[in-house]
């Protein structure tokens, strides 16, 4: 049973629905992380640790569903209604955490729900539609730009207006505090130490006063306001109408009912099952050994690439091209803005009969010459500002239209689509964490080179993985006419091969010569048989092997009338052929 329009249609909404929340929550820690690490009383570095343990719960998600679906394909609505449970409630309760390990446990939970949503949505979005899931692909990852645009928006009203460091370091021996020439209010020490413990020692040359604190303790700790937990749940609540949508479908269990396995060999070939010539459906060993893996590396790349220029663009315009603030937040805006609009021109761009391989090289040749005039002319603003739209714009359909992509190339399945998404993870993990070494260590205008190095790495990997493919579809192609003619052979027992190989076609009738065999038709007094082999056909012949349902055969012909029949039933030539005796 296939799967209706309106099936599919219920899916794309909801799904897309369930990705403006995944954006969201992917998204909604950035603009609070300094609320969160001031209510935990720790350091920015620290806290920014969460985000790699949000990571490898990505990870771990995106493996364990992949598994998961491809054993139990009837229960992947509940794996998304599941998935999606688990990360409203850890949502909930990672503003509330009253320790580091506390959160980092519940972020670890929701990396996991978030990875295992991911891979769950793409994965049946591929089964539902098989061929043509371009436009849908396209339209749930806008969906997902579209969340992660309003994590801040959300975050914006419920943020601290005023920045409270949190008290660290205060457990030492001593703690020095030197005012200027104004001095300092030596009634905020009382507000943290005890009163006892604070001396001063005044600088006569520079006039400057030390305040002393030995071996003091907390009296009064400041703690950041818990508005901000209000973002967390507005981001849960994103949730709260596909977890509806998709237990309902759960607990019908429309996708165990529609979904029907893809049989690439039983559309070509009706009546023919893969599992009766399985190296026909199967992709070649040292196909997987380079797909996939080269797959792998091609995602890490543009996904580290993508969220190490958007997250850092900011930092190099400033303290590279000396822009002010205001400017260089608007730099980074065009950045994501065109980002986002050439996704979604690429939902009508998948409707045409483009094929995904051409849009991928598109896009991966034209980010790598962005990226090539922005590093040969890096002093000129005008080409900074169009190079960053550029870019932007050339690098929104590449994570959709891969996906979509491999759906051409392999049978889809939760692995194979959490490979795609286990690479994104990492790359976004890993690339960021280096580009931010490189600015700090060697300099802000490194992020532009580095960038076009990766760049043009994961142009070369495309390529070299078109390459794979190429061999791959021209390896399918022979063996799958070399079965064709095999299975037309077994029903045919008269046709053959020129010479015997995949890619030979039937070998031509032989010519007859009519007037010897009319002569030796005459000399013989027999009965013979109709002879497919010498396309001839005795009129006083006994049909001894022939019997058609429509009509019955007598024993014998009349030695004076000829087979009227236009094709003999078993016969390999026409009536034209057939030369009657003179009796």
């Amino acid at each position: 049973m296939r799967c209706s329009n309106l099936h599919r249609l219920s899916f794309i909404v909801w799904s897309s629905v369930a990705f403006v929340g995944l954006g969201v929550a992917y998204s909604i820690m950035g603009p609070t992380l300094l609320d969160l690490a001031a209510r935990l009383r720790v350091g920015v570095t620290a806290m920014s640790s969460m985000f790699a343990v949000r990571a490898m719960g990505a990870v771990t998600g995106s493996v364990v569903s992949g598994v998961l679906l491809d054993r139990k394909r009837e229960y992947s609505y509940a794996i998304v209604s599941a998935s999606i449970l688990v990360c409203i409630i850890s949502l909930c309760i990672i503003p509330y955490s009253i320790h580091l390990a506390m959160m980092g446990v519940f972020t670890f939970i929701c990396g996991v729900s978030l990875g295992a949503l991911d891979n769950a949505c793409n994965t049946i979005l591929l089964r539902l539609w098989r061929t043509g899931s371009g436009p849908s692909m396209q339209l749930l990852h806008f969906a997902f730009g579209v969340g992660a645009v309003l994590a801040p928006l959300l975050a914006e009203p419920f943020i601290s207006s005023e920045l409270e460091d949190p008290v660290t370091n205060l457990t030492c021996s001593q703690v020095n505090l030197t005012a200027g020439l104004d001095g300092f209010n030596t009634s905020c020490l009382s507000q943290l130490f005890d009163e006892s413990c604070v001396a001063d020692r005044t600088d006569g040359s520079h006039g400057n006063q030390t305040f002393i604190a030995s071996n003091c303790t907390l009296t009064h700790e400041r703690v950041a306001s818990l508005r901000f937990a209000y973002a967390y749940l507005l981001g849960a609540f994103t949730f709260v109408l596909p977890l509806i949508a998709f237990t309902y479908h759960s607990v019908r269990s429309e996708f165990g009912r529609c979904y029907q396995r893809r049989d690439s060999l039983s559309d070509q070939l009706p009546g023919v099952h893969s599992k009766d010539h399985p190296l026909l459906d199967k992709p070649h060993l040292l196909f997987k050994i380079f797909f996939f893996p080269g797959l792998f590396l091609f995602i890490c790349l543009y996904c580290g690439i993508e969220t190490s220029f958007g997250n850092l663009i900011f930092t190099f315009a400033v303290e590279s091209l000396h822009f002010t603030k205001q400017k260089a937040a608007l730099l980074n805006a065009v950045f994501w803005g065109s980002f986002m609009v050439a996704r979604f021109f690429a939902i009508f761009v998948a409707y045409t009969k483009i094929p995904s391989s051409v849009i991928i090289a598109v896009d991966t040749v034209g980010s790598t010459l962005s990226l090539l005039i922005m590093t040969i002319f890096l002093g000129n603003d005008v080409v900074v500002w169009v190079g960053t739209a550029a870019l932007g714009t050339f690098m929104a359909s590449i994570y959709p239209t891969t996906m979509s992509w491999l759906s051409e190339q392999v049978e889809v399945s939760g692995k194979a689509v959490a490979v795609i998404t286990t690479g994104a993870t990492l790359g976004d993990m890993s690339l960021p964490l280096t580009a931010g070494a490189l600015i700090a260590q060697v300099s802000p205008s490194t992020l532009v080179p580095f960038a076009l190095v990766a760049t043009a790495a994961y142009m070369l990997v495309g390529f070299l993985l078109q390459l794979v493919t190429f061999c791959e579809r021209r390896r399918r192609r022979k063996r799958s006419v070399g079965v064709a003619y095999n299975l037309l052979k077994d029903n045919e027992p008269g046709l053959e091969l020129a010479d015997g190989g995949a890619d030979s076609v039937p070998s031509p009738e032989p010519e007859v010569d009519r007037e010897a065999l009319g002569k030796d038709m005459m000399d013989s007094d027999a009965l013979h048989s109709c002879q497919a082999d010498s396309n001839t056909h005795n009129p006083e012949e006994i049909h001894s092997d022939t019997y058609n349902p429509e009509e019955t055969h007598s024993d014998t012909h009349n030695p004076e009338e000829t087979c009227t029949k236009s094709d003999c039933n078993h016969c390999s030539v026409p009536n034209r052929d057939l030369q009657s005796s003179p009796g």
